[in-house]
């Protein structure tokens, strides 16, 4: 088993190494990976991917997987445990983001719908994610693919209302 903070070190070392943008292969490995799914592709966010984190509470690290299927909310709703198998795949980046996928030439391409049975499985039944408490001054891209909860946020009311709004307020 590789933790996701081995993943992390992993692509981190393999960077320095090699010149930016290189993905790294697992090859003829039994290792896999395990966290807990911390979105949704429900209303068409995260096309293709699935974001996990490393614990249930207080998360250290997250990776984006890379699925080419649709609903992947049907078989990963958030707070599924699940295990990815490594062997075949590859490690790189996403728009700068940690990820898990397939090969295709230099590239970093979704798991295809055929494979990723047999690469993305459920471990147990999901439970409840509880978010990182952060501020806004303490997000960094440390944070990236961790489930947070973002205390002290207040976004603007619409021009026109020329008042602030809160999470609770019957207008919201």
């Amino acid at each position: 088993k590789i933790e996701l903070e081995g993943l992390h070190s992993l692509l981190k070392q393999h960077r320095n190494e090699e010149k930016e943008g290189e993905i790294y292969d697992f090859e003829s490995t039994r290792d896999f990976v395990e966290g807990y799914v911390i979105s949704s592709d429900r209303q068409g966010n995260f096309y293709q991917k699935i974001h996990v984190q490393d614990q249930i509470e207080n998360p250290q690290y997250g990776i984006q997987v890379k699925i080419e299927a649709p609903n992947l909310e049907v078989h990963f709703p958030i707070g599924q445990k699940i295990r990815v198998y490594l062997d075949q795949l590859v490690l790189g980046s996403d728009r700068g983001i940690p990820a898990i996928g397939m090969r295709n030439q230099t590239e970093l391409e979704p798991i295809p719908n055929a494979l990723f049975p047999k690469h993305v499985v459920r471990v147990e039944t999901p439970k409840a994610i509880v978010p990182k408490v952060v501020t806004v001054a303490d997000l960094d891209d440390a944070l990236l693919r961790q489930c947070l909860q973002i205390d002290q946020l207040q976004f603007a009311a619409l021009s026109y209302l020329n008042t602030p709004t809160f999470a609770a307020e019957a207008k919201d």
